[in-house]
């Protein structure tokens, strides 16, 4: 994958589990991760960090001041606009 910001080629390892992904997309906050192997690559994407466990996650940019929940802690956290 690469990075949105600074254009650096990230390697992003496979889940542990399924739980938490399956967890994720049953509450349709799932943007952009890794499944089964296969990379989905999205354009207009957001970077989202968890404001509590600093897990990392992606909306798109229509989703801009929504709410998307961490799938390792449950916590909402707001998608900001990116920075330009």
């Amino acid at each position: 994958m690469l990075c949105p910001s600074c254009f650096t080629q990230l390697r992003i390892p496979p889940p542990k589990t399924n739980e938490k992904i399956e967890a994720a997309q049953a509450a349709d906050q799932i943007y952009g991760v890794r499944i089964e192997e296969t990379v989905k690559e999205y354009k207009d994407i957001i970077q989202v960090y968890c404001q509590l466990c600093n897990t990392l996650m992606y909306a798109s940019v229509e989703r801009t001041g929504s709410f998307a929940t961490c799938p390792d802690c449950g916590t909402k956290t707001l998608i900001r606009p990116a920075m330009k």
